[in-house]
């Protein structure tokens, strides 16, 4: 409905009121209308530079996947598979981060490739949808989804004496790696080497479990304690205990883990972040 058809409407409605109150009630529709005017005009900008963002991604992508399309040897290319390369040019539309359109382009350019016939899924681009820049950036920087990986859950448990092979650690009487007992996690996830706080790393990691990259299978963690070389009463560690209020009989220890990458994870990291 047009400004000059609201006027129209107030001017009928009334028709049958004194001057003043026409005067008071026109004035209040027009004051409505440019109200209502810039509240559709900020939206409408939103989308046209969301138009424009959309564009500018798709190109960026399409730019990427003839890069890496023309490594692929001549016996070997085929057309792209449009379940997963659909879905991964819309998904990409709406997708700044750089990460992330890496992983759409490896996607679609694997499809096109017979080497990666058995390996290219659909669900990937779903999985890339679901992925913070960081987290992809975590899966592409580090190698949780190549190897086993060592990790420690920062836990407030019953004291008990290290374990004499957890004792030779080169940190000495700095180590406060143990064996699991009755307590609670504090932060379920550490990895110091990743310079990420234990709140960011718990829910990047709490995704990509959930996702079916990774396992932390409950009470396992590498035999080879030299994996378990960084983690000692590190200063974040010093910190936190003076942090938290800590029971008599009980102690802040870090207790080993491991992330196991799944056969999925694996597939996941030969076609989209390889």
């Amino acid at each position: 409905m047009d400004n000059s058809t609201l006027l129209g409407l107030a001017n009928l409605t009334t028709s049958v009121l004194p001057e003043p109150a026409k005067a008071a009630i026109a004035n209040h529709v027009k004051i409505g209308v440019a109200t209502a005017a810039e509240l559709l005009a900020k939206p409408l900008n939103y989308l046209a530079k969301y138009k424009l963002d959309s564009e500018k991604n798709t190109m960026a992508l399409k730019e990427e996947v003839i890069q890496k399309a023309a490594d692929i040897p001549e016996g070997c290319q085929q057309e792209p598979d449009k379940r997963i390369t659909i879905p991964a040019l819309e998904a990409n539309a709406y997708t700044d981060d750089e990460t992330l359109r890496s992983m759409f382009a490896n996607v679609i350019a694997k499809s096109m490739d017979k080497r990666y016939l058995g390996a290219s899924h659909p669900a990937f681009v779903n999985i890339i949808q679901q992925l913070r820049p960081e987290e992809a950036l975590l899966l592409k920087t580090t190698p949780i989804l190549k190897d086993n990986s060592a990790v420690c859950a920062i836990r407030l448990q019953k004291k008990s004496i290290p374990p004499e092979y957890y004792s030779r650690s080169e940190y000495g009487d700095a180590t406060i790696l143990r064996e699991y007992r009755e307590g609670i996690d504090v932060y379920p996830y550490y990895l110091p080497q990743y310079n990420i706080s234990p709140d960011e790393i718990g829910l990047y990691i709490d995704n990509i479990i959930r996702l079916n990259l990774i396992e932390c299978p409950s009470g396992k963690h590498l035999t080879d304690i030299n994996w378990y070389r960084m983690f000692y009463d590190d200063e974040f560690m010093q910190e936190l205990r003076n942090k938290i209020a800590i029971r008599d009989g009980y102690e802040l220890v870090q207790v080993p883990k491991v992330f196991a990458p799944t056969s999925f994870g694996k597939k996941f990291y030969e076609v989209c972040v390889e």
